[in-house]
């Protein structure tokens, strides 16, 4: 039962990883955590962990540099939260290859050495640079991507094992080059896990704790001018309408003399400027001029297509490319008589009255 549901999660896993939409990866790992929790308990050492299991160890680490290449559709402020989670797990993943004994004490004390930078990033609020001296930066960087460069060597050497023993049809217990399928496959995903991901992990915490700051600082200032905008743009409260202004005015009748009152209503809208106000956004204007442009273009090309399939004369039609056409070579022969007709009833010249006027020696 345990295998059969290690077999389920490994695929499920697998297929996570291969998914090019990484809001859609980080959706899929994340559903598999509860899953791969219970099969890596934390009271386990390396050896107690089954084989089928241990490319799960890289389960935090995937997660993490999903969410460092997640698309920011809603500004800083979401880039900054993105980076976050990817720091925390992160954490999660080195804790649990020191806790495995998978990481040598050079790399223990660079763990610690970005702990330390996130915890103090975390206590002023992402305002400090944390900069590392440039020759342990240095001698580091160089130190990470050999060892990078001898993993994926071993691990495409083990690949090839595999293959080989594949095609030899080799039983799964037998030795072949100090492995058995079992030992293959384990030092496989050791290397991958131990090694290659590991040199990516600390690449990827460094760089981003090196992007927090500014993160943080443009997020905040993100949410600045969005609380001006907020302030700025909002209508201000109006006062109730009601049936408006009342005045009363008095005037004198021309013919008695008599005082007249009149009462009169100025209405709210009295105060409406001199000029017509925008009927639409900027948003819409270019909307309809965009729908207007395409009408355009879908008109030009049926009237070229129109023009292209028109009836004309075969020497035309030669020229075009299109004496292969059996309805425009019909018609064009129609056209093509119609055109000599013509020729015969008008002779070249008959339109000439006065062409026998003047003297025919000059």
């Amino acid at each position: 039962m345990m295998t059969g549901h290690g077999e389920s999660l490994q695929e499920r896993f697998e297929q996570a990883q291969l998914l090019s939409d990484k809001k859609q990866m980080v959706a899929a790992l994340e559903s598999l955590q509860a899953e791969i929790a219970l099969c890596i308990s934390s009271n386990e050492d390396l050896n107690d962990i089954a084989t089928s299991y241990l490319p799960y160890l890289s389960l935090e680490h995937l997660l993490a540099e999903a969410y460092v290449d997640l698309p920011m559709q809603n500004g800083m402020v979401e880039r900054l939260g993105n980076l976050r989670r990817a720091c925390d797990l992160w954490q999660a993943f080195f804790e649990r290859l020191e806790r495995l004994d998978l990481l040598s004490a050079a790399e223990k004390k660079q763990f610690r050495a970005l702990l330390e930078v996130q915890e103090r990033l975390d206590d002023n609020n992402d305002n400090q640079n944390p900069m590392l001296s440039p020759p342990i930066s240095r001698e580091m960087k160089i130190a990470r991507f050999q060892m990078q460069k001898e993993a994926q060597q071993e691990k495409d050497r083990l690949k090839s094992l595999q293959d080989r023993r594949r095609r030899l049809n080799i039983a799964q217990n037998e030795t072949m080059d100090g492995h058995d399928d079992e030992s293959l496959e384990r030092s496989i995903a050791l290397t991958v896990t131990g090694k290659i991901h590991k040199v990516q992990a600390f690449d990827g915490w460094g760089s981003v704790l090196q992007e927090l700051p500014l993160c943080a600082r443009m997020g905040r200032e993100q949410l600045q001018n969005q609380s001006q905008e907020q302030r700025y743009t909002s209508s201000p409260l109006r006062p109730p309408q009601g049936k408006g202004l009342q005045v009363t005015q008095i005037t004198q009748d021309i013919t008695t003399g008599q005082l007249r009152l009149e009462r009169q209503e100025i209405k709210a809208n009295v105060l409406r400027p001199g000029w017509n106000l925008p009927t639409m956004t900027l948003e819409e204007l270019g909307e309809r001029e965009l729908q207007q442009a395409l009408a355009r273009e879908q008109a030009q090309k049926e009237a070229e297509l129109e023009r292209a399939l028109a009836p004309r004369r075969y020497e035309f039609l030669v020229r075009d490319g299109l004496e292969d056409d059996a309805d425009l070579v019909d018609a064009s022969a129609a056209l093509d008589r119609n055109w000599d007709d013509f020729k015969d009833e008008n002779p070249r010249g008959s339109g000439n009255k006065r062409g026998d006027v003047g003297d025919r020696n000059f």
